[in-house]
């Protein structure tokens, strides 16, 4: 009696994936996997030229976004804490711009809403002007 070949790829398991990832954007919805995040930058590009021209100041309220214009002023929020910043760059976050909109904040305005130790945050980022 010859044993039976061992399948070593399943043909279904694409199908089977993509199936159970519907499943769960539809149960959670797609803002479940697409939100805001804010990351930040520091001292290590102090004095730096921006986008704008100007050398950066990890202590002044700016921020570097590719989804919104230079010059715009945002609201970023937290939870019950907010900050306000002016776009003065262009982010480096841009891989995780697949997920929803980035905004590197500067740090002191980062430090206003969380520790710098925590890296990047779930936000909500509203367009002022």
């Amino acid at each position: 009696m010859a044993a039976a070949p061992l399948r070593v790829y399943a043909g279904g398991v694409k199908r089977k994936f993509a199936l159970l990832l519907a499943a769960i954007l539809l149960v959670c919805g797609w803002r479940a996997c697409f939100y805001d995040r804010a990351t930040w930058y520091g001292d290590a590009e102090r004095g730096k030229r921006m986008a704008n021209g100007q050398p950066f100041n990890p202590d002044a309220f700016t921020a570097a976004s590719w989804n919104f214009p230079l010059g715009s002023r945002l609201k970023v929020v937290y939870g019950n804490k907010s900050v306000e910043v002016e776009v003065t760059d262009r982010g480096g976050a841009r891989a995780f711009m697949q997920f929803g909109k980035v905004v590197d904040l500067s740090h002191a305005a980062f430090a206003r809403l969380e520790k710098p130790a925590v890296g990047t945050i779930r936000v909500k980022i509203i367009r002022e002007k």
